[in-house]
């Protein structure tokens, strides 16, 4: 009985066009236009030379550093290394002759000084970081290099990072299902429909909520297969890492959804439907999508908790990082923070329809 009831709700939900929409077909199409958008931007940044300051008198670690930068970016961009004092550094990157600067203080003491708030500037930061996580690493095992762990992580092309931020948003459109399954629980003759099939409302719930998960979870895997066949965006990450993340991240959409729905339960369902995919939108923004970086890297700088609630740059970060940083670290702990969403989401949702009951 629970198999057919799983297969009718998977029936029943593959024929709500909208959502299908929404959750498919709408980012599949922002997909196309970041695509169309960002290649002749991409090519036209690849060809230009970038200013890099270099401040400090640690020349053996400077010319290190430096190295180690030239060799991983010499295929995708151009740096051009200057080295300087601070007040000239300072003055070049306000008057716009340096992009960004870094000020070293000693092997492991590097700091990234920026004006401009973008995805090359975010670019500098990760590749510091590498650098610092290969020195870290090399205090245990004095054969490995920066360079020679270099093949194991894709070459970092930051035009990704709008594509994993649209995946982000697509997952965060899925909440719509959410609203859905409980406005299906408020529709009459649901109570007969349960005594005829002999199903608990606990068991009911359960074939509702995992055929939105396969529905959601389905969607979501066509969207990055698409983004990797038609527009070649790289996938460097494992495979069981990648559907982890999915996984922890479609369950923390659901449930806010769930949430979104109960708490706007006198509401029609246009009304959370829409409430919900304005809400992802302006999740993508605040993650950096629609040209926004400033507004992500001042939620980064200064109120990191807002980033970490903020379910599509959970997901974008986590794409990004597991692309291209040398560790799991920042992976696993956004795993965690998906898991802790997922679960006050869920609670939350439980309280209000009890309240609602009552």
């Amino acid at each position: 009985m629970f198999n057919y009831l799983l297969a009718a709700r998977l029936k029943l939900l593959i024929r709500q066009k909208e959502l299908i929409f929404w959750t498919l077909a709408f980012p599949i199409f922002l997909g196309l236009l970041f695509y169309l958008g960002l290649t002749n931007t991409y090519q036209a940044d690849i060809s230009n030379e970038y200013a890099i300051g270099i401040v400090g008198e640690d020349s053996m670690t400077a010319n290190d550093f430096t190295t180690a930068l030239t060799e991983e970016t010499s295929s995708n961009f151009v740096y051009d290394f200057q080295f300087v004092s601070r007040k000239e550094a300072e003055e070049n990157l306000r008057q716009g002759k340096m992009i960004s600067y870094f000020e070293i203080e000693g092997p492991q003491t590097i700091q990234l000084v920026t004006k401009a708030q973008g995805m090359i500037q975010r670019k500098l930061k990760l590749e510091r970081d590498q650098y610092l996580q290969e020195k870290q690493s090399n205090e245990s095992s004095a054969n490995l290099t920066f360079t020679a762990k270099k093949e194991t992580r894709g070459t970092i092309n930051y035009r990704n990072f709008y594509f994993f931020t649209l995946i982000g948003m697509a997952i965060g459109y899925g909440m719509v299902w959410g609203v859905y399954l409980v406005n299906d629980l408020k529709q009459k003759g649901l109570q007969s429909r349960l005594r005829a099939s002999r199903l608990s409302n606990t068991e009911a719930m359960i074939t509702r909520i995992a055929a939105a998960f396969i529905i959601l979870f389905t969607e979501v895997l066509l969207l990055i297969g698409f983004f990797r066949i038609i527009f070649q965006i790289e996938f460097t990450m494992s495979l069981t890492k990648l559907l982890l993340l999915c996984i922890t991240a479609i369950g923390a959409s659901l449930s806010l959804g769930a949430l979104l729905g109960t708490v706007m339960s006198r509401f029609k369902t246009e009304a959370a439907i829409f409430l919900g995919i304005s809400l992802s939108t302006w999740m993508g923004c605040l993650a950096g999508m629609f040209n926004s970086m400033g507004a992500k890297n001042w939620i980064d700088q200064n109120a990191e908790i807002l980033g970490k609630i903020n379910l599509v740059n959970v997901v974008s970060e986590s794409l990004f990082y597991l692309n291209y940083s040398l560790t799991a670290d920042i992976f696993y702990k956004n795993i965690v923070y998906l898991l802790g969403l997922t679960i006050v989401f869920s609670l939350s949702t439980y309280f209000c329809q009890k309240r609602v009951m009552i």
